[in-house]
């Protein structure tokens, strides 16, 4: 495989305190091979200038629902944005996040290791931050002693992990 192409999704909403921090811990990844794509769940206020902003200094980024803003729900918009992108993987951003600069690189590297036919996923773990950035690192606790547990509990959450393409594809027909 030559070198793979990383889509990150966001889905924003009212995200204008966050937005610009998020989009530029992205820019600073020392993996460069990603697009941003970003999809407005219908913010009323600067959500959307900022990322034109972004969008017209950084040919990486997209905002794919551009003069076609509509709010459907954080759910819908991420599978909206899953169905109108393709890449060789997928990552899922917060508007709110905060990525440390080695996320898609250590990320990938962990991907890479599986069969790419086959759906995967991994993930990292997880930072809770205030406003400052301060805060400290958190294990996800997993317990996955039965399938519902799986199913009905946060064992991963979305902004930590990477999917394959054959994981997207897999998703998009089973939803």
């Amino acid at each position: 495989m030559s070198k793979p192409t990383i889509a990150v999704l966001m889905s924003t909403y009212n995200g204008e305190d966050y937005l610009a921090q998020q989009i530029e811990s992205i820019q600073k990844q020392s993996y460069e091979d990603w697009r941003l794509f970003i999809r407005d769940d219908g913010s009323s206020d600067d959500t959307v200038k900022i990322i034109e902003e972004y969008q017209k200094k950084d040919g990486r980024i997209q905002l794919i629902n551009q003069g076609h803003i509509k709010n459907i729900g954080v759910v819908r918009s991420f599978f909206e944005l899953l169905e109108n992108v393709d890449a060789d993987f997928y990552m899922f951003s917060d508007q709110d996040d905060y990525w440390l600069p080695d996320k898609i690189k250590v990320t990938l590297e962990e991907m890479l290791k599986y069969n790419f036919d086959l759906p995967n996923c991994v993930y990292t773990n997880l930072q809770i931050v205030d406003k400052q950035l301060n805060g400290e690192e958190r294990l996800l606790k997993r317990n996955w002693q039965s399938f519902t547990n799986v199913l009905f509990t946060n064992n991963v959450y979305g902004c930590t992990m990477m999917i394959n393409n054959s994981l997207k594809e897999w998703s998009i027909l089973n939803r």
